[in-house]
């Protein structure tokens, strides 16, 4: 049923991509990609070009890996593109599925483009092929995981994320002094980790996105948790089903809404503001200022959204030195929102009408030899 299902997904979707690749000597399955135009539209209208990349295994008796591709909207929600199962994680299959991932999305060279996963040397050579201007960041906790395993105890973990979580190199700077007194070999690992892909500190401006962990993947796979179960077929399909529910549920999120912010971002503000109260701002003019606080002092220019602390310029969103300025001035703190967090980009995401399908009785009728599916596992 698997030619009869492709057949399907490319009626209701016009201008999606799918594909299916079967060994023409065998004719054992090999990969099978799923790109809904609607998604696709969705993600180039609303979202910022942010994108996480993850597999899992499939959990049934066959091989097979499903590798995806997650965005976020301007709620920081996940946003599903595509996703596609292969025989196996490899540099090969990721090559294969972000090949096809890239022409949908023309992301050319990468240029303005972040990518988002693990170490995966496979997946890390298919980007760097691909789009060798893109921004790849590595999920921190990943490299956490492996770091602790040779220095463990709350001080290094602490002195861990206080440097992951610095956005200015000065300040990462000091934590790594006090990480080089604190245990020597543990700072040499952690250099060794390269930390312009996943420390805040080195990461690009303008993608306001100040992600380095994988939660919107790790919530898509928690997501297609009992789906990833099933055999292929019915797994795609309820794959599918699911994510149409979920589209169709969130795009009434902001229908009613009178404030243009989302609420997540919303909920950010609200606790930034708080902590801006320990703030004090020196104005100049040209609208730009001076801002103490927690013993620093940053220049905040309210023209340009900057702070010399990088988190606004990395997030989109007012830090607390940019809201104190804000407030000092009377301003509106809405105007200082990037426009990807606001309402118009929200409703951008979720325009398109995810496609309905018939039964599979009702699907084209595509004759061919039988596809034979993986190898199984050994048993024991």
């Amino acid at each position: 049923m698997l030619r009869s299902y492709l057949e399907e997904l490319k009626r209701v979707s016009k201008n999606g991509t799918f594909m299916m690749e079967v060994n023409p000597a065998t004719k054992v399955f090999e990969r099978f990609y799923v790109g809904f135009d609607e998604l696709k539209n969705g993600f180039l209208a609303g979202c910022r070009r942010v994108i996480g990349l993850d597999g899992c295994f499939l959990k049934t008796g066959l091989k097979g890996m499903l590798l995806y591709a997650i965005g976020r909207d301007g709620n920081n929600q996940m946003f599903p593109i595509a996703w596609a199962v292969v025989e196996v994680e490899s540099e090969a299959s990721w090559t294969w599925f972000l090949t096809q991932l890239f022409i949908d999305l023309n992301v050319g060279t990468g240029e303005g483009w972040t990518f988002i996963s693990d170490k995966q040397k496979g997946l890390m050579n298919a980007v760097s092929w691909l789009s060798p201007q893109a921004e790849h960041r590595n999920y921190a906790r990943h490299i956490y995981a492996n770091w602790k395993k040779q220095h463990k105890g709350d001080a290094l973990k602490n002195l861990f994320w206080r440097a992951v979580k610095c956005t200015f190199e000065a300040d990462f700077d000091m934590v790594m002094a006090n990480l080089k007194m604190e245990c020597p070999k543990g700072y040499e690992d952690f250099m060794r980790q390269d930390p312009k892909h996943f420390y805040m500190a080195f990461i690009r401006t303008g993608t306001k996105c100040d992600a380095v962990e994988n939660n919107l993947s790790e919530t898509f796979n928690g997501y297609i948790c009992i789906p990833r179960a099933k055999p292929i077929l019915e797994m795609l399909e309820e794959i599918r089903a699911m994510l149409m529910e979920m589209m169709t549920k969130r795009s009434q999120l902001m229908v009613d809404r009178m404030d243009p912010i989302c609420p997540r971002i919303r909920m950010k503000l609200e606790k930034t503001k708080l902590e801006s109260r320990y703030c004090f701002a020196r104005a100049s003019l040209g609208n730009k200022f001076e801002v103490e606080g927690d013993g620093n002092r940053f220049v905040v220019d309210l023209a340009r959204k900057t702070c010399a602390c990088r988190e606004w310029d990395i997030s989109g969103i007012p830090c607390r030195h940019a809201i104190c300025c804000i407030a000092f001035m009377k301003l509106e703190i809405n105007d200082y929102v990037d426009d990807c967090f606001k309402k118009d980009a929200y409703e951008n995401c979720y325009k398109f009408p995810f496609p309905v399908m018939n039964g599979e009785k009702m699907w084209p009728k595509f004759s061919g030899e039988p596809i034979k599916p993986h190898l199984t596992k050994e048993k024991g």
